[in-house]
Protein backbone atom coordinates (compact mmCIF):
# COMPACT_ATOMS: atom_id res chain seq x y z
CA UNK A 1 0.00 0.00 0.00
CA UNK A 2 1.33 3.35 -1.13
CA UNK A 3 1.49 5.93 1.21
CA UNK A 4 2.00 9.78 0.99
CA UNK A 5 6.09 9.32 2.14
CA UNK A 6 6.39 6.70 0.08
CA UNK A 7 5.56 9.51 -3.28
CA UNK A 8 7.26 12.40 -1.31
CA UNK A 9 10.80 10.14 -1.07
CA UNK A 10 10.28 9.32 -5.16
CA UNK A 11 9.36 13.24 -5.80
CA UNK A 12 12.62 14.18 -3.68
CA UNK A 13 14.92 11.62 -6.04
CA UNK A 14 13.46 14.23 -8.82
CA UNK A 15 16.54 16.74 -9.87
CA UNK A 16 15.68 20.18 -8.68
CA UNK A 17 12.45 18.38 -6.36
CA UNK A 18 11.79 18.56 -2.69
CA UNK A 19 8.99 16.08 -2.05
CA UNK A 20 6.42 16.63 0.93
CA UNK A 21 3.76 14.40 2.16
CA UNK A 22 1.77 17.60 2.12
CA UNK A 23 1.39 21.07 0.30
CA UNK A 24 3.77 23.25 1.86
CA UNK A 25 2.26 26.01 4.00
CA UNK A 26 4.77 28.06 1.79
CA UNK A 27 4.84 27.02 -2.18
CA UNK A 28 7.49 27.75 -4.32
CA UNK A 29 9.19 26.74 -7.01
CA UNK A 30 10.75 23.07 -6.80
CA UNK A 31 7.87 22.07 -4.15
CA UNK A 32 6.40 18.72 -4.82
CA UNK A 33 3.85 17.18 -3.47
CA UNK A 34 0.95 14.42 -3.71
CA UNK A 35 -2.72 15.14 -2.85
CA UNK A 36 -5.40 11.91 -2.35
CA UNK A 37 -8.10 12.58 -4.29
CA UNK A 38 -10.44 9.81 -4.10
CA UNK A 39 -10.93 6.09 -3.57
CA UNK A 40 -11.63 3.66 -5.75
CA UNK A 41 -13.13 -0.08 -5.63
CA UNK A 42 -11.54 -2.28 -8.03
CA UNK A 43 -13.33 -5.88 -9.14
CA UNK A 44 -11.90 -7.57 -5.95
CA UNK A 45 -13.49 -5.04 -3.48
CA UNK A 46 -10.26 -3.42 -2.78
CA UNK A 47 -9.65 0.31 -2.71
CA UNK A 48 -7.46 2.11 -5.36
CA UNK A 49 -6.11 5.50 -4.04
CA UNK A 50 -5.87 8.05 -6.84
CA UNK A 51 -3.91 10.86 -6.20
CA UNK A 52 -2.93 14.18 -7.83
CA UNK A 53 0.82 14.96 -7.71
CA UNK A 54 2.12 18.37 -7.66
CA UNK A 55 5.46 19.45 -9.14
CA UNK A 56 6.00 23.42 -9.06
CA UNK A 57 8.17 24.50 -11.99
CA UNK A 58 9.97 27.03 -13.62
CA UNK A 59 8.02 30.82 -13.40
CA UNK A 60 9.07 32.83 -15.91
CA UNK A 61 6.76 32.89 -18.47
CA UNK A 62 4.06 30.58 -20.81
CA UNK A 63 7.27 29.82 -22.98
CA UNK A 64 9.99 29.00 -20.66
CA UNK A 65 7.65 26.52 -19.07
CA UNK A 66 5.71 25.26 -21.74
CA UNK A 67 9.89 23.88 -23.26
CA UNK A 68 10.19 22.66 -19.17
CA UNK A 69 7.12 20.91 -19.35
CA UNK A 70 8.27 19.32 -23.07
CA UNK A 71 11.31 18.42 -22.03
CA UNK A 72 10.87 17.22 -18.89
CA UNK A 73 7.08 15.81 -18.41
CA UNK A 74 7.58 11.97 -19.51
CA UNK A 75 11.21 11.91 -17.41
CA UNK A 76 9.41 13.12 -14.52
CA UNK A 77 6.09 10.72 -15.06
CA UNK A 78 9.40 7.76 -15.15
CA UNK A 79 10.50 8.65 -11.81
CA UNK A 80 7.15 7.25 -10.00
CA UNK A 81 7.11 4.42 -11.93
CA UNK A 82 8.24 2.29 -8.79
CA UNK A 83 5.70 3.83 -6.05
CA UNK A 84 2.07 4.82 -8.86
CA UNK A 85 1.12 3.68 -11.84
CA UNK A 86 0.73 7.49 -13.70
CA UNK A 87 -2.54 7.63 -15.89
CA UNK A 88 -1.84 11.31 -17.15
CA UNK A 89 0.34 14.57 -16.65
CA UNK A 90 -0.24 18.09 -17.40
CA UNK A 91 0.81 21.52 -17.27
CA UNK A 92 -1.34 23.23 -14.66
CA UNK A 93 -1.15 26.67 -12.03
CA UNK A 94 -1.60 25.90 -8.68
CA UNK A 95 -3.16 28.99 -6.96
CA UNK A 96 -1.31 30.71 -4.14
CA UNK A 97 -3.04 33.00 -1.46
CA UNK A 98 -1.73 36.48 -1.87
CA UNK A 99 1.36 35.33 -4.20
CA UNK A 100 -0.95 34.67 -7.62
CA UNK A 101 -0.64 31.22 -9.60
CA UNK A 102 2.28 29.42 -10.10
CA UNK A 103 3.27 26.81 -13.08
CA UNK A 104 3.26 23.23 -12.43
CA UNK A 105 3.24 19.90 -13.27
CA UNK A 106 -0.21 17.67 -12.18
CA UNK A 107 0.31 13.71 -12.48
CA UNK A 108 -3.01 11.40 -12.30
CA UNK A 109 -2.26 8.38 -10.73
CA UNK A 110 -2.97 5.35 -8.93
CA UNK A 111 -2.03 3.34 -6.26
CA UNK A 112 -3.20 0.39 -4.04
Amino acid sequence: MTTRQEIADALSEIPGFSGSSYRPSVVTTGNAWPQLTNLQRDEAHNFIKVWSIYLVGPQQDDQTFGTWFDANAEDIAEALIDVVFVDGIEPVKVAVPNSGDLYAIAITARSE
